[in-house]
């Protein structure tokens, strides 16, 4: 299979993978605006963040493949709690401020990611793995 055939398959993948979410957004806020929601104010949107969450997953899952055939290493067992966690913040956050869970599990996240690399590559590559 040639360059240009994997590119336009990604390219028309892309193009699809947009249009549907936003199709998704404009149901649920169409859904939202009707006062549609899972027996609770406090799960409204759920479902919208778990398909986002699935969604973005498999797009991270996608680069960390790209990023692999040019010698990275990313930590995916990683990247996709982090995703879920950062989408499902304001569900669990409570009264602490988005901001500053956004921010531990950020810096959470990239500690971890940063111990791994010490432990398991040392020095080798440290930026690029770090990076993608």
């Amino acid at each position: 299979m040639g360059l240009q055939s994997v590119v336009a398959k990604r390219v028309f993948f892309g193009a699809v993978m947009i249009l549907a979410l936003g199709a998704i957004l404009t149901v649920d806020g169409w859904l939202s605006a009707q006062g549609y929601c899972i027996s609770s104010d406090k799960l409204c949107g759920i479902g919208f963040v778990l398909l986002l969450a699935v969604v973005l997953g498999l797009g991270a899952e996608e680069l960390s493949r790209m990023m692999r055939a040019k010698g990275a290493e990313p930590a995916v067992w990683l990247i996709i709690p982090t995703i879920v966690l950062l989408l499902t913040q304001p569900f669990w956050c409570g009264e602490i401020s988005h901001s500053v869970c956004w921010a531990g599990i950020l810096f959470g996240s990239l500690l971890a990611a940063a111990l791994v690399q010490g432990i398991k590559y040392r020095t080798k590559n440290t930026l690029a793995n770090l990076s993608a």
